[in-house]
This record gives structure tokens, C-alpha cells and sequence, in this order.
């Protein structure tokens, strides 16, 4: 009878809770996935450079402006299709977009160039005043070289630190990294190049770098034999772990 009481009194608790919840209720948005939009990618863009988009048919509207984000000597001016105020969101067919800085200005049609996938990057020559749908050829390479040298230099410097010294160490140390980071970067900047300018790129280097840890952690152990497998899977383990601390520090400053 005692324990019947008591589970009464904390029923009876549990159910006052209950009653109010709903004056603890506020309201929440979510989204699953970022939003569709596109990227207009600049180079090396000169100061105050503006980019707007015109929709046609609502001249008595404001020009939307792209929000932008700047990394070293590029910025990206990114267009989220429903940050209209309005019902139906913006709609970029026969649309153009209107760029200018200091004293220039011009405007270029976006055509069909934002009709091929959720996320479309574009590349703005102001130089030339051209716009086409893809970035340079010489930038993914670049950019691909930059990440692969920052992650053989940090890493480099554990390797040194854990007393490795011997050449056969060394090569095994250059053909594993160069394995798994060409490996990642071919992962983030080609089936996935939508993700490139936006922030969920993010969620993909992470993942990418765990598995990076198991797979360095085995070979390290498995190849390096100066020093003993505990200290060649400890200097994985902790190169892995500063270069995805200083790696993805670093990459906050460079483009992507």
C-alpha cells in the first residue's frame, strides 16, 4: 500500500507538469538541408564590390543584394532563393544581376546558369565583365595543393617530434599522407563541389578526417618499424589530431 501511494503522488506530479507545457512552448524553425541558392565566385574583387540580383517584372521592388563571405583573395556572393520577403521566394528566371564598385557598374543576365543544380557556383571576371557556370581550371589544383602542403607540414613536424628519422620512415610517412589527403580532397572537391562554397562542406572534411585516423593509425603500425607499433600509432593518432585542429583552423582563412 506505501509503494502504491507513493507512484499515486508521483503520477499525480508528473501529470501537473503536464499541464503546463504548453505555457513553456515557443516556436522553432528548422531545415533539414540548406536552402537552394547560388554562388557567384569573384577573384581577387576589387574594393566595395556589390552584387545584386533584378528579378524582372518587379521593378517596384528593391534589387535583392548577395550576402557575401570572404576568404584570402576570394568572396562569394551567395543568393538563398526564399530570403524574399515574399510568398512564392525570388525566381531568377529572366533574371540578371547588377554588379557595381567605386564609380562602375554593369549588369549581366543569369540565363539558364542557376537551373543545373540545388546550389550552383558561378564565377564573376570583373575584368571582363564575363559570368560563366564553373570556377577556373587552375583552382581546384591550387587550392587542393595548398591543403595537401599545410597537413604534410603539420604532421611533418609530429613525425619529427616522435623521434623519426630514418628515410624509410619518412617515405612511408609522405606515401600514406599523400594517399589520404589526396584521397579526401578528391572527395570534397568532386562528386561533392556543390557543397564547396557553403557551410556544409564542414560536415564532410570531419567525417573524411575519421576515417583518415583509422586509416593512418593501421598503416603507421603496420609500415613503421623504427621506433615500435605503439609510438608509430600514438604519432598518427596525435599528427592526425593537430592537423585537424591547425588544418581546419587554417582553412577558416582559405578558400574551399
Amino acid at each position: 500500500m506505501r509503494n502504491t501511494g507513493k507512484w499515486n503522488r508521483l503520477s499525480l506530479l508528473l501529470a501537473s507538469l503536464a499541464l503546463f507545457l504548453p505555457l513553456l512552448a515557443l516556436p522553432a524553425w528548422g531545415n533539414s538541408a540548406e536552402p537552394p541558392c547560388f554562388t557567384v565566385l569573384v577573384i581577387d574583387p576589387p574594393e566595395g564590390l556589390t552584387i545584386t540580383l533584378v528579378s524582372p517584372g518587379n521593378e517596384s521592388q528593391a534589387p535583392l543584394e548577395l550576402t557575401k563571405d570572404d576568404r584570402a583573395w576570394e568572396s562569394y556572393y551567395r543568393f538563398y532563393y526564399w530570403q524574399d520577403d515574399s510568398e512564392q521566394g525570388a525566381s531568377t528566371e529572366g533574371a540578371s544581376l547588377s554588379v557595381s564598385y567605386g564609380t562602375s557598374s554593369f549588369t549581366l543576365a543569369l540565363q539558364d546558369m542557376t537551373d543545373q543544380y540545388y546550389n550552383n557556383l558561378l564565377t564573376l571576371d570583373v575584368a571582363s565583365q564575363t559570368l560563366t557556370d564553373d570556377a577556373p581550371v587552375w583552382r581546384t589544383p591550387l587550392l587542393v595543393a595548398l591543403r595537401v602542403l599545410s597537413t604534410l607540414v603539420i604532421e611533418g613536424v609530429v613525425f619529427f617530434l616522435f623521434g623519426f628519422r630514418k628515410r624509410r620512415s619518412w617515405l612511408m610517412f609522405l606515401g600514406v599522407n599523400l594517399a589520404t589527403q589526396l584521397l579526401l580532397n578528391w572527395a570534397i572537391t568532386g562528386s561533392f563541389s556543390t557543397l564547396i562554397t557553403s557551410g556544409y562542406w564542414w560536415f564532410l572534411y570531419i567525417f573524411g578526417e575519421v576515417l583518415v585516423f583509422a586509416a593512418e593509425m593501421i598503416a603507421f603500425g603496420a609500415l613503421l618499424k623504427e621506433k615500435g607499433r605503439g609510438r608509430a600509432v600514438g604519432c598518427a593518432l596525435t599528427a592526425n589530431a593537430a592537423s585537424l585542429l591547425l588544418g581546419g583552423l587554417l582553412l577558416t582563412y582559405l578558400p574551399v
